[in-house]
């Protein structure tokens, strides 16, 4: 079961890293393309939206929105 816990993590800590690195890959392909700031920030803030309530509490936090 501890081993099973470890490569999760290890896998998520991974797929954080790629997000996180990709994340500057996309900002700079939107910049070329005239995309501003603000609006950027629009949609960062819109595609974190869904994973708020269960990074809060939970399923039970979930269930209550």
């Amino acid at each position: 079961m501890n081993s099973n816990r470890f490569t999760t993590g290890l896998l998520l800590a991974l797929l954080g890293s790629i997000a996180f690195s990709g994340k500057a890959i996309i900002v700079k392909l939107a910049y070329r393309y005239g995309v501003d700031a603000v609006t950027l920030l629009m949609y960062r803030m819109l595609f974190a939206l869904p994973f708020l309530p269960s990074w809060r509490g939970g399923p039970v936090a979930a269930k209550r929105l």
